[in-house]
């Protein structure tokens, strides 16, 4: 039976803050790294951003930058809450790179 990371969803906010921030470790060269939750964290936004590309609900894909929206997601679940990690990575994309 695959483990449930495996599937790709049902991960609450704080989970995939805690892999973010792994990311961010690895992108500034720290030590103690834990890969695989980096490459979570930047396999599921790369593609949750992907699929709203193809949906057209995202404009300005050439300024998207992978770091940046990791970076984005890092600050907005400073506080601790229960919400699924898709519904906050949606409100960062669309409150950055939105259509209008």
């Amino acid at each position: 039976m695959l483990a449930p990371s495996a599937y790709g969803m049902l991960f609450d906010s704080q989970t995939m803050r805690g892999y973010c921030q792994q990311y961010l470790k690895l992108i500034t060269l720290e030590d103690n790294v834990d890969h695989y939750e980096a490459g979570l964290c930047s396999g599921y936004i790369a593609s949750k951003i992907e699929l709203m590309s193809y949906s057209q609900q995202l404009c300005q894909r050439d300024q998207l930058n992978v770091d940046q929206i990791i970076t984005h997601y890092v600050d907005a679940t400073e506080q601790p809450d229960k919400q699924a990690a898709m519904v906050v990575l949606v409100q960062i994309l669309e409150q950055h790179h939105g259509c209008q």
